[in-house]
């Protein structure tokens, strides 16, 4: 979404430095996904969980489901050097006090804890706290059992895969109740105010995220990057950034026309809607509905 932002209003320093945040983020938990799939099969792998307990709202970035217990793993991509003291978590050697991460991963386990009891789940709960970047540096004078560094991963890897057991039927009642509280809206994410009349109206390269032209009655090209592909891949990418932004809006076709610029013909955007999306109401009023209308 906040790329969406980005590149049809533009963001405060403020909200680019939260984005950047954001996808760094991101790229960390995408890369420990990557990690995980050498994990033995006996596990059961849960990623980006929203809970509440104690009327809190907590987030789990991966949980790992074994025979035995529960893995909590709180993955930071940290880069450059840091060193942890007295509970402390500073940048080295400039000293700058950062957020400790330890809290929030203590914060999460706890409250994980609260909720397994309520549901009357009594299961060992174990976690991490993972940096994932290679160029991680830590300086601390006693090794800390939560933290997880990127030279100790393999490791602790092949440990979970040597001690573990056949999966059974219990863990999968029990991911299926996690799942089952899972909080669908992401309350974690804070977006800039915006209008559909402030943002700009083009159809984006996917690769480049600068404007597209027309190349022939069935394609489009990206002049910066080269990038070319069919109008239809085209406005389905668009209508779907158009429903991100605007989900409680009618989706319509001169919508989408005017939400790409006016770039593609109306009847071609008829067809990639009808194709993709149900149609409801008559005429002038024919509107398409997607998943946020179909509760």
């Amino acid at each position: 979404m906040l790329n969406q932002l980005k590149q049809r209003k533009g963001l405060s320093q403020e909200d680019a430095d939260y984005r950047e945040y954001l996808q760094k983020g991101f790229e960390g938990e995408r890369k420990f996904d990557e990690i995980l799939e050498r994990l033995s099969k006996d596990s059961l792998i849960i990623q980006d969980l929203r809970l509440e307990a104690n009327r809190q709202i907590f987030q789990i970035d991966t949980l790992v489901i074994t025979r035995n217990n529960l893995l909590v793993y709180e993955i930071k991509n940290f880069q450059g050097e840091y060193s942890f003291h007295d509970n402390e978590l500073k940048t080295h050697p400039y000293k700058r006090v950062i957020m400790n991460p330890l809290t929030q991963f203590n914060r999460t386990c706890t409250l994980l804890n609260i909720l397994l009891d309520k549901i009357g789940v009594y299961i060992p709960l174990n976690g991490k706290l993972v940096f994932v970047n290679d160029s991680f540096i830590l300086y601390q004078k006693t090794e800390h059992p939560d933290i997880l560094l990127p030279q100790q991963i393999e490791r602790h890897i092949s440990q979970l895969n040597r001690f573990s057991e056949p999966f059974t039927s219990a863990q999968k009642e029990l991911g299926d109740k996690l799942l089952y509280l899972h909080l669908t809206e992401d309350r974690y994410i804070q977006v800039p105010e915006y209008t559909f009349e402030e943002l700009k109206k083009e159809a984006l390269c996917p690769q480049c995220r600068l404007n597209l032209k027309i190349k022939n009655r069935r394609t489009v090209y990206c002049p910066s990057c080269g990038f070319s592909a069919f109008n239809t891949r085209i406005i389905s990418e668009e209508v779907q950034a158009y429903v991100l932004l605007f989900p409680e809006q009618k989706l319509t076709t001169a919508v989408i026309y005017d939400w790409c610029g006016a770039l593609f013909p109306k009847r071609t955007i008829q067809r990639v809607l009808a194709t993709n999306y149900t149609e409801s109401g008559t005429r002038k009023g024919t509107h398409y509905l997607h998943n946020s209308f179909c509760r």
